[in-house]
């Protein structure tokens, strides 16, 4: 047992050690083996397990504890991406005319951002991005506005799959964007994109009824929007998206 994890303290990062013991095993682990992986007290272990099996992050069984059915349905909440796409088509293409930038749809796919959609105009290749593209999610504005929209276990959850080997140090200015992008409704703002090819985006998330399922993004490297006019267009395109899916939910 190391004593550094011994002396961790935060809820957050007891989180991502539990689920990093289960991507770590890809077994069914028991209460004493979660326990003896992670190092933690066998009372913590036992609220972090229950606390991720309430929501679905975790499945309790006779047998023990695995991986549930939130982890495998991240990113899919807004059912088929044909669906998303015709909903954030209009909106996409709005965007891209308003501005000349780059537009994307993207999805949380696992730890990763994935591109399904791309309307670039005459700016197309401004932008070194494509549809498919994957990048990790906490280097992109999508994924920034994403986890921001998030509730702050579900944000752990994504991450502890990306960093199973360990929490790097970097993810403490990580929650500092992802604090900044929540004062500013989900909307989260960054520079170096893309394989540092110092691209500004600005993305805003899509919202289902039961969290974000999509973000919409913009990017330019040379000409484009002021910042702010960028926050505002793309928030709006967000929401658009967010209401033709979701008609029902009219305009709250």
């Amino acid at each position: 047992m190391s004593e550094e994890r011994v002396g961790r303290t935060g809820v957050g990062e007891r989180l991502l050690e539990v689920l990093e013991a289960f991507v770590e095993s890809g077994d069914r682990l028991t209460l004493d083996q979660v326990r003896e992986t992670t190092g933690l007290p066998r009372t913590t272990t036992y609220r972090m397990l229950r606390l991720l099996s309430d929501r679905s992050w975790l499945d309790h069984g006779p047998s023990g504890y695995a991986l549930g059915p939130q982890i495998a349905s991240l990113g899919r909440r807004a059912g088929d991406l044909e669906e998303l796409r015709s909903a954030a088509s209009g909106p996409l293409n709005e965007l891209q005319g308003a501005t000349g930038a780059v537009a994307h749809l993207s999805v949380l796919d696992g730890a990763s951002i994935r591109h399904v959609d791309k309307v670039g105009g005459a700016s197309w290749a401004d932008v070194p991005s494509s549809i498919g593209m994957r990048l990790p999610v906490h280097d992109t504005a999508s994924g920034w506005s994403i986890l921001a929209a998030m509730r702050p276990e579900e944000a752990d959850a994504v991450l502890a799959l990306r960093f199973h080997a360990g929490v790097p140090a970097t993810l403490t200015e990580l929650h500092r964007e992802l604090h900044a992008a929540r004062r500013n409704r989900g909307v989260a703002v960054r520079t170096g994109d893309h394989r540092a090819a110092r691209v500004t985006t600005v993305a805003a998330p899509v919202i289902g009824p039961h969290g974000p399922v999509a973000a919409i993004m913009l990017g330019w490297r040379r000409q484009g929007p002021t910042t702010s006019r960028a926050i505002e267009l793309v928030a709006a395109a967000a929401r658009r998206t967010s209401q033709a899916l979701h008609p029902e939910a009219g305009d709250g």
